[in-house]
């Protein structure tokens, strides 16, 4: 039961990660097809993250909340919104 919980969670991390990219893209004026098809890159450097760092809040302990290319500061928005969507949907 704890692992169906846990999948919950990392669902819901995710649909909010995806969220955050998505409105990210559209207040920098990305087109339409960069939207959804470009890869995710850091903020500060621009270069291309790798899948770890794409892990939701997980990614962000990791890296303890910095780019790990250029050590950037990552905003603690990112795994806060994460962490609540993944909790909510859980709770369901």
């Amino acid at each position: 039961m704890i692992i169906f919980y846990i999948c919950i969670f990392f669902i819901g991390a995710a649909l909010a990660s995806f969220i955050n990219a998505t409105l990210y893209r559209i207040e920098k004026e990305f087109k339409w097809k960069a939207l959804l098809t470009q890869n995710s890159h850091c903020e500060e450097c621009e270069h291309p993250l790798s899948w770890i760092d794409l892990l939701p809040v997980l990614g962000f302990l990791i890296n303890k909340g910095r780019c790990r290319y250029c050590n950037s500061k990552v905003n603690i928005y990112y795994p806060i919104s994460e962490f609540i969507l993944g909790t909510i949907l859980q709770k369901r």
